[in-house]
């Protein structure tokens, strides 16, 4: 049951390699094993691990090069991806390219990220979007490296891309509709606790934080977290996984809010020479 694969997660928490310039926020808040009920199912193996090689695939990858000090921005959405090649522990970063193409998410999210820096492109009202930057896209995030690499640098600018939900399970084809939405709500009420503190401490920090919260998932987070967005911004917007996240651009927003907290706005899209495209780095996740 799916009770006893998160209970390694639980019970390895405080021992796991939680980045040291974390360890006061996440050390002493665990995930809540208890609102895990027993029945069910496990569904397939749970993903991404508790932990790795520091270039693998794993829950703290989000905060790699991040400490909390320099956060300015908080992406939150859902659920890692459900196909292990793609999750990799930082929300919307696919390691799925190339043989997968891009995920609906972060083809979405990419509408807008160069829509933002390029309000002439005019690329982020609707899926046919995506066909006007494919070309552009495809070159830079042509394989892991580059995919790292931008969020990467997206990280060097103080953006944190976390989702709701730390883990996931690899569902079998077939599953019923009502089964995969236990899975999914286990994984999310078990780290809904390690979330909230989260939020809560960076609202509490001295420097201004804007965050998005991609999705109903997301937003709730927020209920019963009051009294420490003194500094703080919060941008609502549907989630890139359902059709109806496409109206005013989220970051063009998000960085109106930014404007206004610290007078600097994120470059969402920055392209950079690359080398030239080879096999993926890193190994299979």
């Amino acid at each position: 049951m799916l009770l006893d694969q998160l209970r390694g997660y639980h019970d390895g928490w405080q021992a796991a390699p939680i980045p040291a310039a974390w360890q006061e926020i996440l050390i002493n808040v665990l995930p809540d094993l208890g609102a895990v009920r027993n029945g069910v199912p496990e569904g397939g193996a749970v993903h991404p691990p508790l932990q790795a090689d520091e270039e693998q695939p794993h829950i703290f990858r989000a905060f790699r090069n991040l400490p909390p000090e320099a956060v300015h921005t908080v992406v939150i959405g859902q659920d890692p991806y459900p196909e292990v090649q793609r999750a990799t522990g930082r929300a919307f970063e696919d390691w799925g390219v190339p043989e997968l193409d891009f995920s609906p998410s972060l083809k979405r999210l990419l509408q807008s990220a160069l829509t933002c820096q390029n309000p002439g492109l005019n690329a982020d009202q609707n899926d046919t979007g995506w066909q006007e930057i494919r070309e552009e896209v495809t070159a830079q995030l042509a394989n892991r490296q580059a995919m790292t690499a931008y969020f990467d640098r997206l990280a060097a600018q103080g953006v944190l891309f976390l989702n709701a939900a730390w883990t996931c399970s690899a569902v079998p084809v077939g599953l019923p509709k009502t089964e995969k939405d236990r899975i999914s709500s286990a994984h999310r009420v078990f780290w809904r606790p390690v979330m909230q503190k989260l939020i809560a401490d960076l609202a509490a920090l001295e420097q201004p934080i804007a965050f998005i919260l991609l999705g109903k998932t997301a937003q709730n987070l927020l209920s019963g977290i009051e009294g420490v967005f003194r500094h703080s911004a919060v941008v609502p917007n549907n989630h890139p996984g359902r059709p109806a996240y496409f109206g005013d651009n989220p970051f063009c927003r998000l960085n109106a809010a930014q404007e206004q907290l610290a007078g600097a706005e994120i470059q969402w899209w920055a392209p950079q020479e690359l080398p030239p495209a080879g096999p993926n780095v890193g190994g299979d996740p």
